[in-house]
């Protein structure tokens, strides 16, 4: 809170429940997030401050994508516009977890990815649209070596925030994906390449790249079960993402 000069009231109890909230389920030490709502962070420039007991990862903007009160707001529609986490890894071959809670302001493809690498394929969660819409029907994992997927019931209409995350259990082959308040697994994405870039908002083409508002990020470094996803998001509804009507 100090490093990101968090001022705001309102902003500081919000960020300080979600930190009560993660160490009260032991999962402080294995997790780093990014509140990118305005008055959650700094708010102001190009970097976005990470927050977790897993480390320092703070986040660099590229190509200046705008703060706002609901989250940083891309536009895959004339550049590429992403946060680079330095020293952080997208990993195909470790277990790992992300949540996100994200909305889209217009369809630009079929394929947008909540976290990717740009000018790649790779991507550990890539929401599936309907053609021409903004209604989420799939959420996937992209390794470059085959991917898993599952579907999203019901659909999301991504207009508005919704909560979306993935846990990849490497040992065991399994790959879980959380929507909201269900998570459905299935078989894990093939593991090549081991290793991208972790870029939050990128895609492999431009029109791939996230097109809207991200009010979080959350990444541990561990395989998160049915039940810790459930209570990592009902956690993150209440500090991080107050106020947002998320389901």
């Amino acid at each position: 809170l100090t490093k990101a000069t968090v001022r705001n009231a309102i902003g500081r109890f919000e960020v300080c429940l979600f930190v009560r909230g993660m160490k009260t389920l032991g999962l402080w030490q294995n997790m780093v997030s990014w509140p990118m709502r305005s008055y959650q962070n700094v708010g102001t420039g190009s970097t976005v401050y990470s927050l977790g007991g897993l480390g320092v990862y703070d986040g660099s903007m590229i190509n200046s994508p705008p703060w706002g009160v609901n989250g940083v707001e891309f536009s895959a529609l004339t550049t590429r516009q992403y946060i680079n986490v330095s020293g952080l890894l997208q990993s195909f071959n470790t277990n790992s977890s992300s949540v996100f809670a994200a909305s889209l302001n217009s369809y630009t493809s079929t394929v947008p990815r909540l976290l990717g690498t740009a000018g790649y394929p790779a991507s550990e969660l890539t929401v599936t649209l309907n053609s021409n819409t903004v209604v989420c029907t799939v959420l996937e994992t992209w390794s470059e070596g085959g991917y898993s997927a599952v579907s999203v019931s019901p659909n999301l209409n991504l207009l508005t925030m919704h909560t979306m995350g993935c846990s990849f259990d490497y040992n065991n082959s399994l790959a879980r994906y959380l929507a909201n308040n269900t998570v459905s697994s299935t078989t894990r994405a093939t593991s090549n390449p081991g290793t991208r870039s972790f870029h939050i908002a990128a895609g492999q083409a431009l029109d791939n790249h996230w097109n809207g508002k991200i009010a979080y990020g959350v990444r541990f470094n561990t395989a998160l079960t049915n039940s810790q996803l459930l209570q990592v998001k009902s956690i993150l509804t209440q500090s991080l993402g107050s106020s947002l009507a998320l389901p």
